[in-house]
C-alpha cells in the first residue's frame, strides 16, 4: 500500500489508521485492530519467504526466463526438480543441484537463514503463459511465466488515422427500438468509412443490469466476458422467418417501438422487456430446430465456455427480481411464473445473436472498432459471483479529492486482489481482455493507472478516506501485450488527470498509446500551445465533459454553478479565462469544432476522433460525474438519425477539415503503413 500520496496540488495525504486496517483486512490480513499489524506483517513476510518460487515471472519470446528459487541456506546441497508446461502444449523438465545455481542479488534473506538462487528456464520460449512446477524435497511451488513481446501490437504503425466517436446507445437508425444496437454499430461503421474515416469508437458494450437504482453506467458491467443483450436487434435474427410467434410479437410491439424511437432518452427497462418478448420465441425456435447442432454454434460455445453459467446466473437473478416478465412480454398478461431454464436459454441465444452481430459489424463495417475496457465490474455481477476470491469485499475503487471532485469519487466497483490475481496467473484478467480485443482494432483501457495502483475506499466511508493499493504493473502490462498481439489490437491507455510519472514511462516503454484531450490542455496566457504526444489518440473532450459547442462557449460552467459545484460569482471569471485560453489556439473561436479538430488532425497523433455530439452542436454531456438519477446520464440519443447526419452542412465541413488535415499529415509521414486491423 501507498500510505502517503500527493494530491493534484502536491499536498501530502496520509491514510488514517482505521482505513489502513480495513483495507489490509480486505487484502486478507488477519487483523482485528492496529495492534495486530506487526504480527500480520511478520506472517506475510514469512509466507513470501516460504514460497519456493514466485507466482509470476515475465519474459520475452526467444529468451530464457530467470526464476528466483527461495530455499533455506542449509538446503543448498539438495537438488531442484522442475517441469515446464507450455501453454500451447508440450512438457519439458529437468533438475539442477541448488549449489550449481547462481545466487541472486545479495544472495541471502534474513541474514544467513535463507538464500535466493536463480533458475534459468527455456532457451527459446514462445509467447504465452506457461506453468513452471518446481520441487525441492517435499517443498513445491508453481510459477506462471508470462512471456510477451516487449511492446504492444501496432507500435511502429503510425499512419495518421481519424474516426468518429459516440456511445452506441445514442445512435439512431431507421427501425431501432429507441436505443442504438449492434445493427446500428454496423451502419455507423459504414458511415465512418463512407466519410473517409478509419475508426469507430464507442463506450463499453458489455452486459449491464437494466434495473439499476442509480442509472445505467456502462463502466460498471455485470461482466467483462459477455455482450450487452439490450443492444441485440431481434428484427434481423435468422430464426424470425421460421417463428410466427416472434413475428406476431414484433408486430404487436410496433407502436411501442415507435414511441421509444421518438424519445430523446433511452428507456432501458422498457427496451429490455420489449426485446425479451421477441427473443423468447426466437430462442424457443432456435433450440427446437437444428441451431444447437450447427458447427457454428458449437464453435461459439467452445470460444465462450462461460456462456452457460452466465445465462443461468442472469436467469436466476431475473426470476428473483422480476427483471423481465414471462415469455410473451409486455404484450401479454403481466405476472406468471418464470421458468429459469427457459430464461437461461434465452440468454444463451441472445449472446449467440450478439456475437454474430458484433462480428458482422467488425467485418462488414469497413472500419476498425475502438472499444472500451472498464476498470471494474458490478459488485453483484457475474464476475464477482464466479470468482469471489479475486475481489476484495467491503471496499470500492475510487479516486481521491481533486479540484473537480472535492469530496473524491467512489465508483461502486470492487477492486481485484493483486496476490489472488498472481496466483491464478492472471487468468480472469487475460480472459476479459481477450473478449473485448477479439472484435476491436483498438482497446482503450479505462484508468490505465490501475495497472500500477488503485484508490481503495472502505464501505461506508466517504471517498476522502481511502488509500492507494499497489499492483504489479510490469506483470499486468505483459499480459496486456500478449493478448494485444494475439488479437492484433492496439492498446490505448486513459492517462488523464493526476498520473504519476511511472505510469507514462511504462506506457512509453511498453507501447501503450496515450490519450490527449484538448479541453484539458488549453494553454494559459503566455504559455505555448499544447504538444500532442506522438502516436497518441487525440480528442476534443470526453463523455464526462460538455460537448465542444458548450465547452468552448463556457456554458457548462453555469450548469456546474447551478449544481453547487462552482460558486456562482466565479462563473464569469472562469468563462473569460477559458475563452482567452481558447483564443491562444491560433484564433480558434467558439463557433464550431472544425478548427480545433483540424489542429489535432495536423498533429503527430496516431488517431484523431471527432464526437458526433460535437459535430451536431449538442450542448449537454453524456454523463455528469458525481450525479445519479437526477441527471439523464448514459441515456442521451442523437438529435438525428444516422442517415441524416451527413446531410448537415456543419458536419460535412468539419469532416472535410479533419480529413484534409489527416491527409496533409500523411503526406509528410515517413512511417510504415498501418496495421491490417
Amino acid at each position: 500500500m501507498v500510505t502517503v500520496y500527493h494530491d493534484i496540488q502536491g499536498v501530502a495525504r496520509t491514510a488514517s489508521t482505521d482505513v489502513l486496517v480495513e483495507v489490509l483486512r480486505a487484502l486478507g490480513a488477519p487483523l482485528l485492530g492496529p495492534e495486530d499489524a506487526p504480527a500480520a506483517l511478520r506472517a506475510r513476510r514469512l509466507e513470501v519467504r516460504n514460497h519456493l518460487v514466485p507466482p509470476v515471472r515475465t519474459g520475452v519470446p526467444g529468451r530464457p526466463v530467470t526464476v528466483p528459487v527461495r530455499i533455506p541456506a542449509a538446503e543448498s546441497s539438495r537438488r531442484l526438480e522442475w517441469t515446464l508446461h507450455l501453454e500451447g502444449g508440450g512438457v519439458t523438465g529437468g533438475w539442477s543441484r541448488l549449489a550449481d545455481l547462481s545466487l541472486a542479488g545479495g544472495g541471502t534473506l534474513e541474514g544467513t537463514a535463507r538464500e535466493v538462487r536463480r533458475l534459468q528456464v527455456g532457451e527459446d520460449l514462445p509467447a504465452g503463459i506457461h506453468r513452471l512446477h518446481a520441487r525441492v524435497g517435499a517443498r513445491r511451488g508453481t510459477c506462471h511465466l508470462v512471456v510477451a513481446p516487449e511492446r504492444a501490437f501496432g507500435v511502429g504503425c503510425e499512419e495518421p488515422l481519424w474516426g468518429l466517436a459516440h456511445p452506441l446507445y445514442g445512435i439512431r437508425h431507421a427501425g431501432d427500438w429507441g436505443i442504438g444496437d449492434f445493427e446500428g454499430l454496423r451502419r455507423a461503421s459504414e458511415f465512418v468509412r463512407a466519410a473517409g474515416g478509419d475508426v469507430l469508437a464507442t463506450l463499453p458494450l458489455l452486459a449491464t443490469f437494466v434495473d439499476e437504482p442509480d442509472g445505467y453506467p456502462p463502466y460498471r458491467p455485470v461482466t467483462r466476458l459477455h455482450w450487452n443483450e439490450v443492444f441485440v436487434d431481434p428484427a434481423v435474427a435468422p430464426e424470425l422467418a421460421a417463428s410466427p410467434e416472434a413475428r406476431a410479437a414484433l408486430a404487436g410491439l410496433e407502436g411501442l417501438r415507435a414511441e421509444l424511437r421518438a424519445r430523446p432518452l433511452v428507456g432501458y427497462h422498457r427496451v429490455a422487456r420489449a426485446r425479451h418478448a421477441v427473443l423468447a420465441p426466437l430462442a424457443a425456435e432456435f433450440f427446437r430446430g437444428r441451431g444447437p447442432a450447427s458447427t457454428e454454434f458449437r464453435r461459439f460455445l467452445a470460444s465462450r465456455p462461460t456462456v452457460g453459467a452466465y445465462a443461468r446466473f442472469r436467469a436466476a437473478r431475473a426470476a428473483a427480481a422480476r427483471e423481465v416478465e414471462a415469455p410473451g412480454g409486455p404484450a401479454g398478461p403481466p405476472g406468471g411464473p418464470i421458468d429459469p431454464e427457459a430464461l437461461a436459454r434465452v440468454h444463451v441465444y441472445a449472446q449467440w445473436l450478439a456475437e454474430r452481430q458484433v462480428d458482422r459489424a467488425a467485418r462488414e463495417g469497413g472500419t476498425s472498432l475502438l472499444l472500451d475496457f472498464p476498470v471494474g465490474v458490478h459488485p453483484e455481477g457475474f464476475d464477482v459471483w464466479r470468482h469471489p476470491h479475486l475481489f476484495a469485499a467491503g471496499v470500492s475503487v475510487g479516486a481521491p479529492p481533486d479540484p473537480f471532485f472535492s469530496g473524491g469519487q467512489e465508483w461502486g466497483v470492487p477492486p481485484l486482489r493483486p496476490e489472488a490475481m498472481r496466483r491464478d496467473g492472471y487468468a480472469a484478467f487475460r480472459e476479459a481482455l481477450a473478449f473485448s480485443m477479439r472484435a476491436a482494432g483498438f482497446l482503450r483501457i479505462d484508468h490505465v493507472m490501475g495497472l500500477h495502483r488503485l484508490f481503495w475506499v472502505p464501505a461506508g466511508r466517504p471517498a476522502t478516506d481511502g488509500v492507494y493499493v499497489q499492483y504489479p504493473a510490469e506483470e499486468l502490462a505483459a499480459v496486456v501485450r500478449l493478448v494485444s498481439h494475439r488479437a492484433r489490437c492496439e492498446v490505448v491507455g486513459e492517462d488523464l488527470g493526476t498520473v504519476p510519472p511511472e505510469v507514462r514511462d511504462l506506457m512509453e516503454r511498453r507501447g501503450f498509446r496515450r490519450t490527449f484531450v484538448l479541453g484539458f490542455a488549453l494553454p494559459d496566457e503566455g504559455a505555448s500551445l499544447p504538444a500532442v504526444p506522438e502516436g497518441s489518440v487525440a480528442v476534443l473532450g470526453t463523455h464526462d465533459m460538455a460537448p465542444w459547442p458548450s465547452f468552448s462557449a463556457g456554458d457548462d460552467l453555469a450548469a456546474e454553478a447551478r449544481r453547487g459545484r462552482i460558486p456562482p460569482e466565479e462563473v464569469d471569471g472562469l468563462r473569460e479565462r477559458r475563452l482567452r485560453r481558447l483564443a491562444r489556439l491560433h484564433a480558434l473561436l467558439p463557433d464550431g469544432p472544425a478548427p480545433a479538430l483540424a489542429m489535432l488532425g495536423r498533429s503527430p497523433a496516431r488517431l484523431v476522433l471527432a464526437s458526433l455530439d460535437d459535430l451536431l452542436g449538442v450542448r449537454e454531456p453524456q454523463n455528469r460525474p458525481g450525479t445519479g438519477v437526477e441527471e439523464p446520464n448514459w441515456r442521451r440519443r442523437l438529435p438525428l438519425p444516422l442517415a441524416d447526419v451527413a446531410d448537415e452542412p456543419a458536419v460535412r465541413e468539419t469532416l472535410r477539415a479533419l480529413r484534409d488535415a489527416r491527409r496533409g499529415r500523411d503526406e509528410v509521414s515517413r512511417r510504415p503503413a498501418r496495421s491490417p486491423r
